[in-house]
């Protein structure tokens, strides 16, 4: 995922699985920070709602998708970055 705007930007890859128990668990990475950690997530109805974790940083995050549309809210803890959000709508 990448976002970017006039004062601030960053580049985060992941990975995530499924497990069987239904719980979504994996590794983020931020680029241009070299920051990286857990995620840990679960699906409710057409929304993921996960718990971002690493050294000195924790967030909240939804990714909420209705149709072609998907919303992906972030929420940091204790950061400069009061929250992000994306809206994005596949054509």
């Amino acid at each position: 995922m990448r976002c970017a705007s006039d004062t601030y930007h960053f580049d985060v890859e992941s990975g995530l699985v499924r497990q069987s128990n239904g719980a979504i668990v994996g590794e983020w990475t931020e680029t241009n920070r070299k920051a990286s950690g857990s995620v840990r997530a679960r699906q409710e109805g057409d929304t993921i709602v996960a718990k971002i974790t690493g050294p000195g940083f924790t967030a909240d995050m939804t990714v909420a998708t209705h149709g072609d549309d998907q919303r992906v809210e972030i929420t940091p803890n204790g950061s400069d970055v009061t929250s992000v959000a994306m809206d994005m709508h596949r054509e």
